[in-house]
């Protein structure tokens, strides 16, 4: 199974909603924490994404809160995890 991973920036409410969601639904996921704006640069430049949570499977990115909603709504997050 692929790994699904959220980055989030300090403070991580809207990035904890997320992950509650994923795991309440039984997505196993991890939750890594951006802690320096460096790192966070180089997050926006490798996304294409401005804010957090930014979440990926594997090295494919799924988007944030909304996208990754919709995409386990649609049933493309288990097809991604699976491939």
């Amino acid at each position: 199974m692929t790994e699904v991973t959220i980055y989030a920036v300090p403070p991580v409410h809207s990035c904890a909603k997320i992950a509650d969601y994923l795991k309440a639904r039984g997505v196993v996921h991890r939750l890594v924490t951006i802690d320096s704006d460096a790192e966070f640069e180089a997050l926006k430049e490798k996304s294409g994404r401005l804010s957090c949570p930014i979440v990926y499977v594997g090295d494919r990115l799924v988007g944030g809160a909304k996208e990754t909603m919709a995409a386990y709504e649609s049933g493309d997050l288990e097809r991604l995890t699976e491939a």
